[in-house]
């Protein structure tokens, strides 16, 4: 970037330093629009590489400081980045720019010209795919960090620079505070849209600051649920094999990002009761979990609510407690979220048309749904949901691991980065 560190973050200050920013960055643009499909893969995959590399600079870098910054644990990070930089590799970025001209044959597409992201901090591989497909596009960018960021987008940012310099220049980072209104309405008036992260309250803030020609796409709070149909509880052994992977689907990120599972349903007539299920969850699952892949410290303020949450699970039906995990089965009582920190209730439900009703209330924000069994179940339940729901509908063990071509709030990965060109 100029006369700053490639991939480093700029600490911004007077607004004025943002034009600076953006006019570098619309000059590094113009070298990414030029570039080749192989030179932008080659470019994304080789920083993806060096992220992935605990024996790079920026390898370990990431392995030293996202564990001490996030409060996930070393185990939990690993595996993060292991699954987050895996749909980054060569093989599949050409497989998603080529999904994507697919679903726009007959149709031309014209990339903005300038992104906007805000990102949040409660999952810090969040802004791989965006960024990936912000370079995928053509699209240069400039990115504010979270104030509680973990690093990695900075990191990846480093790890482009030192794959391709002059297409890393197309991406720059702002750090200032969140609370400095005039600062991001700055950043976000120079911006063609702006994608942003957080919570409900925070996202609307942020839309209410752009002008009325700034495309936005949301991506605010979010949850994840659990469906167990009955075909898939047919004897123990197949009782273990979903409470493992619904034990992974709870573990990480220590369940704080918006693809977690609060609950799990299980529909009624299976070989197995649902008790059972939730029961092998907290003892073998979970207790799995916990020596592999350990839970980060618990914040003060969140050991508070899980002792309520729990009590109130207790009330309900049936607590199964662990050292750092709980699972409750509450029958058919109301679905209420949990604390997140591996604290998981189990439903009964009586078949796929009542997941739907007791899924709906919680509408768009309802973003990842983990169906056991195959995948033709999973097409059954998605064809099921009524609207608004639309999350992404995928097999347990796996509703954390989104691929590049997985949609976003319901929205095609590359929403907004794009826009379409009819000719009549």
């Amino acid at each position: 970037m100029s006369d700053e560190r490639p991939g480093e973050v700029l600490a911004i200050n007077p607004s004025g330093s943002i034009d600076r920013v953006i006019a570098r960055v619309h000059e590094a643009g113009e070298v990414l629009r030029a570039a080749s499909h192989d030179r932008v893969i080659r470019a994304i995959a080789g920083a993806a590489a060096r992220l992935g590399d605990p024996d790079s600079r920026v390898g370990s870098e990431a392995r030293a400081s996202i564990p001490m910054r996030s409060g996930l644990s070393e185990q939990n990070v690993e595996h993060a980045l292991s699954t987050s930089l895996e749909p980054l590799r060569e093989d599949r970025l050409r497989t998603a720019l080529t999904a994507f001209e697919r679903a726009h044959h007959g149709r031309t597409t014209a990339p903005v010209r300038l992104a906007g992201m805000v990102l949040a901090s409660n999952v810090f591989s969040a802004a791989l795919r965006p960024l990936a497909w912000s370079l995928l596009l053509r699209v240069p960018a400039v990115v504010k960090p979270s104030s509680g960021d973990e690093g990695l987008a900075e990191l990846f940012a480093v790890a482009l620079a030192e794959s391709d310099a002059e297409l890393a220049d197309a991406i720059a980072l702002l750090r200032f505070a969140r609370s400095d209104a005039a600062m991001l309405s700055a950043m976000a008036s120079r911006c063609d849209v702006v994608h942003a992260w957080g919570s409900d309250r925070s996202v609307a803030e942020i839309r209410a600051s752009l002008s009325a020609t700034t495309s936005f796409v949301a991506h605010g709070h979010g949850l994840g649920a659990v469906f167990v149909p009955r075909s898939a509880l047919t004897s123990a052994s197949a009782v273990e094999h979903v409470a493992d992977e619904i034990g992974l689907d709870v573990a990480l990120y220590d369940q704080r990002g918006c693809l977690s599972p609060h609950f799990v349903l299980v529909e009624r007539g299976g070989n197995v009761p649902a008790i059972e299920l939730a029961r092998v969850l907290s003892e073998r699952a979970l207790a799995s979990q916990a020596r592999e892949m350990p839970r980060g410290t618990l914040p003060l303020a969140m050991g508070a609510m899980q002792v309520q949450w729990r009590g109130v699970g207790a009330t309900r039906g049936e607590l199964f407690e662990g050292d750092g995990w709980a699972v409750t089965y509450e029958a058919d009582a109301a679905l209420r979220l949990s604390p997140g920190w591996r604290n998981l209730a189990v439903h009964d439900v009586a078949d796929v048309r009542e997941l739907g009703a007791r899924l709906a209330p919680f509408g768009v924000h309802l973003k990842a749904l983990g169906v056991a069994g195959e995948i033709d179940v999973r097409w059954n339940v998605a064809r099921a949901l009524p609207a608004p729901l639309a999350p992404r509908v995928s097999e347990t063990g796996a509703m954390q691991t989104p691929g590049l071509l997985a949609a976003t709030d319901g929205e095609p990965p590359w929403s907004g980065f794009v826009r379409l060109v009819d000719v009549d």
